[in-house]
């Protein structure tokens, strides 16, 4: 369906992408490789395992996994690159996780 959407939302998309490009494309070649990893693998490869991986643990419980990955993000920049979040930013964090854990343990009545 992704790539359905992406082939038809193409022809309409052409006009303000080519009217907000840049007046060069002059990059170095790692800028264009990292480019088309997160195109190919990030986000069109990436929906492969990850709808399957909602197809096997169901999508109630693998889809609210999907709500900390902003703030595993945001842990991972923190380690990886330096770039702390403020005070507000982990605050949010903690909290989202503890709905997240509490949406997980609370049962569904039928």
């Amino acid at each position: 369906m992704i790539s359905w959407a992406l082939v038809f939302s193409a022809p309409l998309l052409v006009i303000p992408v080519v009217h907000a490009a840049p007046a060069t494309f002059d990059l170095p070649v790692v800028s264009w490789l990292g480019f088309l990893y997160v195109m190919l693998i990030s986000q069109f490869l990436a929906f492969i395992p990850w709808y399957r991986g909602l197809a096997l643990g169901g999508i109630a419980h693998v889809g609210q996994t999907q709500l900390l990955q902003p703030f595993l993000t945001i842990l991972a920049s923190a380690w990886v690159l330096g770039e702390g979040g403020d005070g507000w930013t982990w605050l949010v964090a903690v909290l989202v996780v503890a709905i997240v854990a509490l949406g997980r343990r609370t049962g569904v009545t039928r």
